[in-house]
């Protein structure tokens, strides 16, 4: 395989740093990638199974490498769990739910920068040289992305924080359990304010909130199957919410849309979801503007499908299928829903959880 150690070549195209001035630290300077030379296909494992990995597909050369982490990071193991990455900078991020930690990566050579301490990290957001951290602990944890270390964390009235987003200096975090610790019976939406990063306020949702991103300068979220108290019933399915974050309110529930992954790509709202009660699969576009639903993929998926992420400098979605007992897949479509290519059909199984683009 090619090696991606591009960080002579790329380091002035990812993220340059701009000289200490009287005022303050230095600051990263703006920077827009033009191109993808490749994607992270990261993959969960099973609980405390130590098979977790992080694989690379290299656009280039078109070859897939599974345990991309261990080949740059010889003797060493990811970790329990990865929920989330993301890269911000020259830097890569990834929750480690199981292990309690979260590792940064360098962005193009996938080797291990720093690992930081934090319990039960979940998902990731990332603004104004910070990275949030939603934890199950029932908070969100601040890192800066200069030093590198862990600078605050803020308390949520709620347990099991789920998906993370961030909108006009506020952070949206989804508790997916009560405050006294009753999972998947949760029913709200913590504001952090971030200059105070404190909770300034909670928004009332359906019961099991767990994603949350930003499109259109409103809120999306998912809300997962409900259960009746011996887990044999299926109260509600898997639901999509628009939020208004100006009025901290949930505005609109689609009628027609069950979803348990989406992901945003310019003016649209994408989801993959299949119901176990009935059996079926589906796929949606969704417009942002009007709110109209249509199909997205020509077949619906199947029950392997586990994820969808999106990257709007290709405009290209990938549709994460998994093998739950072996190898998954992750299929590229364009933003019609038209296949393009399969990245890998030995994507590293049985979960995989995320599909990141590195841009130069």
């Amino acid at each position: 395989m090619k090696k991606i150690n591009l960080l002579t070549a790329l380091s002035a195209a990812l993220l340059l740093f701009g000289c200490k001035d009287d005022k303050g630290p230095k600051v990263p300077l703006p920077h827009e990638p033009t191109e993808t030379i490749g994607y992270y296909v990261l993959n969960e494992g099973t609980q405390s199974g130590g098979n977790a990995t992080l694989g690379y597909y290299d656009i280039a050369t078109k070859h897939f490498t599974p345990d991309y982490f261990g080949m740059q990071n010889p003797g060493d193991e990811l970790g329990d769990l990865p929920n989330d990455m993301t890269i911000y900078g020259t830097m890569a991020y990834v929750t480690l739910n199981g292990s309690g930690e979260v590792v940064v990566l360098g962005a193009t050579d996938g080797k291990v920068r720093k690992r930081l301490a934090v319990e039960g990290a979940r998902s990731l957001a990332a603004h104004d040289g910070k990275v949030y951290v939603s934890s199950y602990k029932g908070e969100v944890v601040r890192i800066d992305t200069l030093s590198l270390t862990v600078t605050g964390t803020a308390a949520v009235n709620g347990k099991y924080c789920e998906g993370i987003a961030v909108w006009n200096d506020k952070i949206y975090v989804a508790n997916n359990a009560t405050p006294e610790g009753l999972q998947t019976k949760g029913n709200t939406v913590s504001v952090i304010d971030i200059p105070t990063f404190t909770e300034e306020a909670q928004i009332t949702t359906p019961t099991n909130p767990v994603g949350l991103t930003v499109g259109a300068g409103r809120l999306y979220l998912t809300t997962s199957a409900v259960y009746d108290d011996s887990w044999t019933t299926m109260l509600e399915d898997a639901r999509l919410h628009r939020i208004d974050p100006k009025q901290n309110r949930v505005d609109y529930t689609f009628p027609d849309v069950t979803v348990s992954s989406m992901a945003v790509l310019g003016d649209y709202l994408y989801t993959v979801h299949f119901s176990w009660e009935t059996y079926t699969g589906s796929s949606r576009k969704i417009n942002l503007a009007t709110d109209a639903v249509v199909d997205f993929l020509a077949e619906a998926p199947g029950n392997s499908v586990y994820g969808i992420s999106a990257n709007p400098l290709t405009e290209e979605l990938f549709v994460i299928n998994s093998g739950y007992t072996g190898p998954g897949t992750v299929d590229c479509y364009n933003a019609d829903g038209t296949f393009q290519y399969q990245m890998t059909d030995r994507a590293q199984g049985p979960y995989v959880s995320k599909v990141v683009p590195v841009n130069k």
